[in-house]
């Protein structure tokens, strides 16, 4: 079982930041434990947040 999307807002002070498309994002990269990805959407680190809870200790 993939692990739960938690994270409703990120983003310091406040932001009340929402990741946009972020469960199908998630969804269509399927991440792989230990696997290496990259987010270039430069935001605030939502996407990047997720894909590191999939990854794991052994990921990149």
């Amino acid at each position: 079982m993939a692990p739960s999307l938690d994270i409703p807002e990120r983003g310091g002070r406040g932001s009340g930041h929402v990741p946009v498309l972020l469960k199908e994002a998630i969804e269509f990269l399927a991440v792989k434990r230990g696997g290496t990805y990259i987010d270039a959407t430069v935001g605030l680190g939502g996407h990047s947040y997720e894909i590191a809870k999939r990854l794991g200790a052994p990921g990149h």
